[in-house]
């Protein structure tokens, strides 16, 4: 049976690469076959040792220093295994980069033209949207005029007939008047608004005295990790955040043989 080689696959896959966006897939499914039948080996190995360190029960001196080898021995399949597939991880990782690279090159223009004119559209419709807010406003404030002239017609036409009060009531009764509303421009076919509410922290400090307070959740702030984490390395026993405590998990290293 021939024995998988990544760096060969690696090479092929970089080489096929090379030639053009269009992967040859029967060289790679090859190779993989090949990757796929060793990688079964390495799981049967490592399954077969993971069974020797359950066996394992440390009693004594003697059973200790035999875990501490199986320990060892462990590292070193880790290590076989990392290197059976780090050159195919690689070759994928850059094969991944290079067509996720051909692809930005080839959408490039088009995105930048597209971001352009979408941003053109956006404007236009805000420009529309605010003519017909303003002729809205004018028609509305001709038709309250208009309201307006046919209530004093009708409260002179009232005092003339000698109905004065009945013409004071009807003058200072200004009635409803119905909006004037102009409908919106239809939008172009297969093109939509579309809003999306995000917020933002201006102030961290104002943020973490509003959640004290109870106007905001909790869950507005969350704790920096790693920064919590790099302070109790340094700080260890003389850790002293409010509100966070620092703690030690141990375990066991392990070198290979």
């Amino acid at each position: 049976m021939t024995e998988f080689n990544g760096s060969i696959l690696a090479g092929l896959m970089q080489e096929d690469l090379s030639e053009g966006p269009f992967v040859d897939v029967r060289i790679i499914r090859k190779g993989l076959a090949l990757f796929v039948q060793s990688m079964d080996r390495a799981k049967a190995m490592a399954d077969a040792h993971a069974r020797s360190l359950d066996e394992i029960d440390i009693q004594d001196e003697v059973t200790y220093t035999l875990a501490a080898a199986r320990l060892r021995h462990a590292q070193v399949i880790r290590k076989q295994l990392g290197n059976l597939v780090k050159p195919v991880k690689d070759a994928l990782n850059e094969a991944t980069k290079s067509v996720r690279e051909k692809e930005r090159e080839a959408l490039h223009e088009l995105n930048f033209a597209d971001a352009k004119l979408r941003a053109a559209v956006l404007a236009y419709e805000h420009r529309r949207e605010a003519t017909r807010k303003l002729n809205q406003a004018e028609l509305q404030k001709q038709q309250t005029a208009l309201d307006e002239d046919a209530r004093m017609a009708e409260a002179e036409a009232l005092a003339a007939e000698g109905r004065e009060e009945e013409a004071m009531v009807f003058l200072a009764d200004a009635g409803f008047a119905p909006p004037v509303v102009l409908a919106s421009e239809p939008k172009a076919q297969g093109v939509s608004t579309v809003r999306r509410w995000k917020g933002r922290c201006n102030s961290v400090m104002s943020l973490a005295k509003a959640v004290v307070a109870g106007r905001a959740p909790l869950k507005m702030l969350k704790e920096n990790q790693k920064a919590l984490d790099a302070y109790a390395r340094a700080a260890q026993e003389s850790f002293d955040i409010e509100g966070c405590e620092a703690y030690c998990e141990e375990g066991v290293a392990v070198r290979s043989e």
